[in-house]
């Protein structure tokens, strides 16, 4: 029994990147996104994990402006949880907060 791999257009794969479809292009060219060549040209699923992978670890050994611009291709790791912030850390970011806010002022 085979298993169909899933595969996404070059739009498809510029969404979830959230860059343009000519960002992708210039990626294939370069040769550092795997693609399927025909009409519609295709990106493997594999291909495409493949490619994040290895952009994040490609982030690891930027510094500075670099990796911000870098950091801008790759879709985020984790998406923030559904229902917001823990109440926990809510209260603990609060009070952080404010001690933060309060030291300023003292400064001042």
């Amino acid at each position: 029994m085979t298993t169909v791999e899933k595969l996404f257009t070059e739009a498809e794969v510029a969404e979830r990147l959230n860059c343009s479809v000519a960002r992708i292009r210039k990626l294939r060219a370069a040769g550092r996104l795997a693609y399927l060549p025909g009409r519609p040209v295709l990106v493997t699923e594999r291909d495409f994990n493949a490619f994040v992978e290895g952009e994040r670890e490609h982030l690891k050994t930027l510094t500075g402006k670099r990796r911000k611009r870098a950091k801008k291709l790759l879709p985020p790791e984790d998406p923030p949880p559904k229902g917001g912030l823990s109440p926990e850390f809510r209260g603990w970011w609060l009070a952080v907060r404010m001690q933060m806010l309060r030291e300023r002022q003292a400064k001042r």
